[in-house]
């Protein structure tokens, strides 16, 4: 009889590398599926028989019609939401940096506020909206670029 010797850490690290391919694969799948569609025709989007996965004829045609036609007003919605999303990132990285560094710094004094911050975070975005808006109203924040990065960058700091 052949003893088999098991390496327990061995056969521990190829099963947590299988699981790792696993979990990347499946968060990777969604991302892999909106590409490959975006370089479908739309009848192989559309097809009722059957899903097409690679049996199509890639064309850039749905990238013309987003970013090319200006009826479309898209390039318009592009530029707008990067303005937004570089803005409030911009807005959140000043604030966020030194108060992490005062709250790192000051750790042992600043112990009892961290589960205050913490706390405040857990609040639903939706219980703000009516406080925004009014304050928004009154300031003339309403319907302006300058709002919505605030609030952007409101809504993602703790």
């Amino acid at each position: 009889m052949i003893a088999m010797v098991f390496d327990r850490q061995a056969i521990s690290s190829r099963l947590r590398d299988v699981a790792a391919v696993c979990v990347t694969v499946a968060f990777m799948f969604p991302m892999l599926w909106t590409a490959l569609d975006s370089i479908k025709p739309p009848s192989a989007i559309y097809d009722k028989n059957g899903i097409i996965f690679f049996d199509f004829a890639p064309t850039f045609s749905n990238y013309q019609t987003i970013l090319g036609d200006s009826s479309f007003g898209s390039a318009a919605s592009l530029r707008d939401t990067a303005l937004i999303a570089f803005g409030a990132t911009f807005l959140g990285l000043i604030i966020a940096l030194p108060t992490a560094f005062a709250l790192w710094r000051f750790a042992p004094a600043t112990r009892r506020q961290h589960s205050f911050v913490l706390a405040i975070w857990m609040l639903p975005p939706m219980v703000m909206i009516f406080p925004i808006f009014m304050l928004y109203h009154q300031t003339g924040l309403f319907d302006t670029y300058a709002g919505l990065i605030l609030a952007e960058a409101a809504v993602h700091l703790p």
